[in-house]
């Protein structure tokens, strides 16, 4: 099965507000893809809050490091990089591992749009 991994920035946000965004991008997706059954589809996403969930308090080396870990082993075919990802030092490093490995890159345009840029 093919994922998709969000790539946001999350260090000096709320993550409240992340978790939101989160939440919404991948409503979004996963409705886009199957209708009013999306929700049975949710593990088709993968976030980093939902991949450090349980250490969310761990030093920011090993963070990334399971991001870019999950990034790379779980399948993922396509990375969506959030707005605002350019002034993020860990979403520029998703950025760069997905161009290294060949992944399909969206990017969310200020007007809301998602278009491919890889």
């Amino acid at each position: 099965m093919s994922k998709i991994y969000i790539s946001i920035p999350i260090s000096g946000h709320d993550l409240d507000e992340v978790n939101k965004k989160l939440a919404r991008v991948k409503e979004e997706y996963l409705k886009g893809l199957y209708g009013d059954k999306w929700a049975q589809h949710s593990d088709e996403v993968i976030t980093p809050i939902e991949i450090n969930k349980e250490n969310l308090n761990a030093p920011y080396p090993t963070l990334m490091g399971k991001d870019i870990e999950a990034l790379l082993d779980q399948e993922c075919d396509t990375v969506f990089l959030c707005s605002g990802w350019r002034d993020s030092k860990g979403c520029r490093l998703e950025y760069h591992a997905a161009c290294i490995y060949g992944k399909h890159i969206l990017e969310e345009r200020d007007n809301g749009k998602w278009v491919f840029i890889n």
